[in-house]
């Protein structure tokens, strides 16, 4: 069975430090937003939802966070432990992020600005919308 799961690998440019660029055709999308996602409470699971448009990466820049994501017919996890290392979430993936460690810092960059009526919160009706019925 084929993944549901693209990772964006970015390169990292090593001087008297550490230097990671994203840019086209890295990013698949224009970024048309970005958020970060820091001082969680550990072992509480954040995300559990899906959007009908919006498509995303996330990256664990700190840190390290285990993604869930579930296109309606099969899941997979990944874990991000490495700051040049994203998953990319296409519109219509259900994801949780889950397992975050202490002190992890994560970016997520997507191709639209917030709409509230673009998240499907409620994981029966996102079946329902991947399986046609």
């Amino acid at each position: 069975m084929p993944s549901i799961v693209k990772l964006i690998t970015l390169p990292t440019v090593v001087d008297d430090g550490f230097l990671t660029f994203g840019q086209t055709p890295d990013i698949p999308f224009d970024i048309k937003r970005l958020y970060y996602i820091y001082d969680c409470t550990p072992g509480l699971p954040r995300g559990a939802h899906a959007h009908h448009n919006t498509q995303q990466i996330l990256f664990c820049l700190r840190g390290k966070v285990t993604i869930s994501v579930d296109n309606g017919n099969s899941k997979e996890e990944v874990i991000l432990d490495k700051p040049n290392l994203g998953i990319f979430l296409d519109k219509m993936i259900w994801h949780d992020m889950i397992n975050i460690e202490k002190d992890t810092f994560m970016l997520v960059v997507a191709s639209l600005p917030y709409q509230k009526e673009d998240y499907i919160r409620d994981y029966q009706e996102f079946i329902k919308l991947t399986n046609g019925q």
